[in-house]
This record gives structure tokens, sequence and C-alpha cells, in this order.
């Protein structure tokens, strides 16, 4: 059982500007608090001249209000190309679920730059797994508008500084 997904935003900046602000550990924490985590901690494992790889722990409520749940996403994201492969998991859950994926950051014509995501969900559970994964794909499109209006204000914030 797998699921696929697509999601793509535009934005008033460079793609530099854009890949940059993905590369940045306080950005990624300060999304993740945006989008529902009660934590986030994101930091950086490894950084050379063209690479960047970012670690993000996050703890918010479970699925269905199951007490606390743990999340951990590591990126590794690619300066010369704009794009970022990706993985989550959730403790306790490694064995049953995952998500990953890849994220590309590209110059739109005329101007701006666009925001593709791009990932697969696999739930390993028997008979209800693809039920589950529907249920995360009903909720990918919210989550980027949320996403994509928190990069506008981000974006707009950096501007008038």
């Amino acid at each position: 059982m797998a699921s696929s997904f697509k999601t793509s935003s535009d934005f008033d900046c460079s793609a530099d500007d854009l890949f940059s602000l993905h590369a940045d550990p306080e950005f990624q924490s300060a999304k993740a608090l945006a989008l529902g985590a009660h934590t986030a901690t994101c930091e950086i494992e490894s950084a050379t001249d063209t690479e960047v790889r970012l670690r993000l722990e996050t703890a918010r409520e479970g699925f269905g209000g199951r007490g606390k749940e743990v999340a951990t996403m590591r990126m590794t994201l690619d300066r010369e190309t704009r794009g970022s492969t990706w993985s989550q998991t959730v403790q306790g859950y490694e064995r049953r679920a995952s998500v990953e994926g890849v994220s590309v950051v590209s110059e739109v014509e005329g101007g701006g730059a666009r925001l593709t995501v791009s990932g697969t969900i696999n739930i390993r559970i028997p008979l209800v797994g693809r039920v589950i994964e529907g249920k995360i794909l009903g909720a990918i499109q919210k989550i980027a508008d949320r996403e994509t209006a928190f990069i506008r204000d981000r974006l707009r914030a950096l501007k008038e500084r």
C-alpha cells in the first residue's frame, strides 16, 4: 500500500531566496509550530558548500487525539539544484508508517519562484492502511495551503526589514 501526492505553490521572490528560507533551521522550526506542532526543534546535521542536512523533530497531539506524537523529518537540501529529498517517521510507528518525497524550488517564467512538493505515504497496517492513507491525503492540500500562507507571511516580513 502506498499513496502519492503532489502540491505546487508560487511565490513573489527569487528561487534562491525561497530555497535559502527552506535551508534555514529557524524557519523550519517556526513553520512546524505554525502548522500545529506543540514543540519543534530543527538543527543542521551536516553542511557543505553544496548540501545541507537538517533534522526536524516535532511533537503534537496524536492522530485522533491519542496522546503525544513525536515525528522526525530528515531533509537533504542540494544548493545547486535547489531541490531536497526528505523522509518523516513517527516515533513508535517506524515499521508501520513512512512518508518520503522530494521538494523542488524553481524559477517561474516572468519572475517569482515555485515550490513543488511530491511524496509517497506508506501505511503498512493490514485492512485499514489504505483508509488511513486516504485521510492523510485529504489533509495534505489543507496543510499545503497553510504552509503557503506561512511562507508568504515570512517572505513579506523579510522584505520589510
